[in-house]
């Protein structure tokens, strides 16, 4: 599934859960007292008029000391609450009480931006409840003005969005925000205020932070922040801003989401390497099984990290890796048996499950809320220790795989010397190979003309033998005939003086 469909899941999941806050929808948890909307109802004078310097120096005394209590001991608080009637808030107090807890929170950020840290443990509990809509929107607009870009003002504002970004991220923007929630009235039309409000906000964040510049699903991110309740460009801006700023706020806290868009996500990495070391140390058996089936963290993990994101605008605006982190380990807790139930060899099956609807099914019809309660119950499991823990592991890990990576391109880097040593005694022999051969042809060549002319040679010398043969054959003829003529003319000689003879001894 999609990044649209996982936030469009939980989008249902929240409609149908009636007690729960829709962190897509903007509504209001159910307490039993019903929600009171600043803009529509008149405030309770006992809980809502301004505090006079007096009573807010007391009631800030109360909140700080009610928080050491809750802070060394969280159960020490509720007792305490609860035999006090004179207690200004309590962990389930009615909405009124809910929004006027808020609305001094918001006042006294505007005074200290580090209050927050004077009453981290009362926040954390309050919170629990859910920041109620009415107020919601007013808190993170305070904690973004405490902790945001101070010289951010509504002209800067004006000048990041006169920036020209077609050539570098605006064609990325726009095809996102129509993929963002498309079904959600607000973004629905193309082109409409919605759709231009949440263009503008991603586009002056990629102006002003051209470093990280646009990632595809911070879309996700701000289309949220542009539901809440009378916000405008500039306050989501600021919210989104401080939201990845990587610095601690003035809560103590971190939401640092901007290492989960940079380039290489390093922060979306390192989450993925927490979650898998906490389900191996509390979920082994489940561990076991996903790593037998080759799922990985990476494979399901990442979209909740992002779509989940949206209950921490009503849930826990003063944290969020830790939030995250709970709710992903918290899912998969619920879902343990129907994943171990799978057979060895169904992928395809824990999958669906991980990454589909039926993720939410086994919380059944109070789905969100018992989701909440889940997460509440990890408060000792998933610590800031562990996880402080667990990402010197991850960078340990990397730092190992960065040595063992430098380690390797060395011997890459000398296999490659040597191939190259290789390439170049091969292309010396391929060079002696074709200068062999050149000089076998070229003795092959001399051979031929050498035993050539040998042979023209020894032909004109047997020509010449020969015709000296003819000649002697010749000449033994005439010698033979001289003779024979010799012969005969010897023989004729002997004839003529024979009768001389005779004639002569008759005379």
């Amino acid at each position: 599934m999609n990044r649209n469909g996982t936030c469009m899941v939980f989008c249902k999941i929240n409609q149908k859960a009636e007690q729960m806050a829709s962190w897509l929808m903007n509504e209001t948890p159910k307490s039993p007292v019903s929600p009171i909307k600043v803009a529509n109802a008149p405030p309770r004078v006992s809980s809502l008029r301004p505090a006079t310097s007096s009573t807010k120096l007391q009631l800030l005394n109360q909140l700080e000391q009610m928080n050491h209590q809750l802070r060394n001991d969280p159960q020490a608080v509720t007792s305490t609450l609860s035999a006090c009637n004179t207690a200004p808030f309590n962990t389930q107090d009615p909405i009124d009480l809910q929004i006027s807890f808020y609305l001094s929170v918001v006042e006294n950020l505007q005074d200290d931006k580090h209050y927050l840290q004077k009453i981290d443990a009362l926040f954390r509990s309050k919170v629990r409840n859910g920041i109620p809509d009415a107020v919601r929107s007013k808190v993170w607009k305070a904690m973004a003005l405490a902790d945001g870009p101070a010289a951010m003002s509504e002209e800067r504002f004006a000048e990041l969005l006169e920036c020209d970004a077609r050539g570098t991220f605006d064609k990325i923007i726009r095809q996102d925000i129509h993929r963002t929630f498309p079904e959600h009235a607000i973004f629905a039309e193309p082109g409409g205020e919605g759709q231009t409000k949440l263009y503008n906000v991603l586009k002056a964040y990629a102006v002003y932070d051209s470093d990280c510049g646009y990632c595809q699903g911070m879309s996700f991110l701000v289309a949220p922040l542009l539901l809440l309740e009378d916000i405008s460009e500039l306050d989501a801006f600021r919210i989104f801003a401080r939201l990845m700023d990587e610095s601690v706020s003035s809560s103590g806290k971190r939401f640092a989401l901007r290492s989960m868009f940079t380039p290489e996500m390093p922060g979306l990495h390192l989450l993925l390497h927490q979650h898998s070391e906490l389900v191996r140390a509390f979920l082994p058996g489940l561990h076991e099984k996903l790593s037998f089936l080759n799922i990985t963290a990476s494979t399901y993990a990442s979209p909740w990290f992002l779509t989940l994101f949206t209950l921490l605008l009503s849930y826990f605006p003063h944290c969020a890796v830790i939030v995250l982190l709970k709710i992903s380990l918290a899912l998969l807790r619920r879902n343990e048996l129907g994943l171990m139930g799978a057979r060895e060899d169904d992928f395809e099956t824990c999958l669906e499950l991980l990454k589909g609807d039926r993720v939410l099914a086994a919380f059944g019809e109070d789905c969100a809320n018992q989701l909440m309660q889940d997460v509440f119950l990890l408060d000792s499991v998933v610590t800031e220790p562990v996880l402080t823990k667990l990402s010197a592991s991850y960078f340990e890990q990397k730092q190992i795989a960065t040595i063992s990576s430098l380690e390797i391109q060395t011997l890459r880097a000398k296999v490659d010397f040597m191939g190259i040593q290789l390439d170049s005694i091969y292309k010396e022999n391929t060079a002696l190979k074709i200068a062999l051969s050149q000089a076998n042809q070229q003795r092959i060549v001399d051979v031929g003309e050498t035993r050539k002319l040998l042979e023209d040679k020894l032909g004109n010398a047997l020509a010449m033998a020969e015709l000296e043969r003819r000649k002697r054959e010749e000449l033994e003829k005439q010698v033979q005939l001289l003779n024979e003529q010799l012969a005969r003319m010897s023989s004729h000689g002997e004839d003529a003086r024979g009768p001389r003879r005779k004639g002569l001894q008759r005379h």
